[in-house]
């Protein structure tokens, strides 16, 4: 289905018109339908994934109140920049891309792009609580990262050799995902495991294995936090 299907999209704009949701997913759409920006809707969700669209334009900035936007699985290269601007975003999903930076104005990101440096720009963004940066190709994750505030960072599948003690200074940091990198024992900080708020680490898929993790100094640090967070769960 192409961009000329207006009968198609005029029939779901009518609905977002009442609903505030718009989906126009899995539908081939190589341009951004005109039909979209000509009329006046309060959009708080917007799903248009699975397409083939290689651009956001500009013209996004006149829904105002979008929450939550989903733009996976498209051909997305250029035009994020105009995401930053749209100040009620709670969620966004450009996971399954081709994007290879993060403009600084972008405050949220998705994996299976191709990130090759950590988006230190993310740092002090006191509303994000989760970051995922899973199946990308970043290589460390440097220092400056303590003042991000996350509770969970995913960053499994990625080329990661090098963590900075700085991850151990992340203040709400609960869960950290590093499955199938390419960490060697003496890359996990002390401190990561000794002293910081830390209570999941998983680590699988590395270049040692979890019974040499526990012989770690701190590791029992570690343990004690791990077992306590499951225990408020039950």
């Amino acid at each position: 289905m192409g961009n000329s299907s207006s009968g198609y999209v005029q029939q779901h704009l009518q609905t977002a018109e009442k609903t505030g949701a718009l989906t126009l997913s899995g539908k081939k759409f190589e341009k951004w339908p005109e039909e979209l920006f000509q009329r006046n809707i309060t959009l708080r969700s917007l799903d248009i994934s699975a397409n083939k669209l290689k651009d956001i334009p500009q013209q996004i900035k006149k829904f105002g109140n979008l929450k939550h936007v989903n733009l996976s699985s498209n051909r997305i290269t250029s035009g994020i920049e105009v995401l930053g601007e749209l100040k009620k975003l709670e969620q966004i999903n450009l996971s399954a891309n081709s994007l290879r930076e993060i403009p600084s104005t972008f405050a949220g990101l998705r994996h299976g792009n191709n990130i090759k440096e950590f988006p230190l720009v993310l740092c002090g963004l006191t509303s994000l609580d989760f970051l995922d940066l899973s199946s990308n190709e970043l290589t460390q994750i440097p220092e400056g990262v303590s003042g991000l505030q996350v509770s969970e960072l995913n960053a499994n599948q990625n080329q990661i050799s090098r963590l900075s003690e700085d991850v151990a200074r992340c203040p709400r940091l609960k869960t950290l995902r590093l499955e199938e990198n390419c960490l060697q024992l003496e890359a996990i900080p002390k401190a990561l495991l000794a002293s910081s708020n830390v209570s999941l680490l998983a680590v699988e898929g590395n270049l040692f294995s979890t019974k040499a993790l526990s012989e770690v100094e701190g590791y029992e640090n570690y343990t004690e936090r791990y077992t306590s967070t499951r225990r408020k769960m039950l």
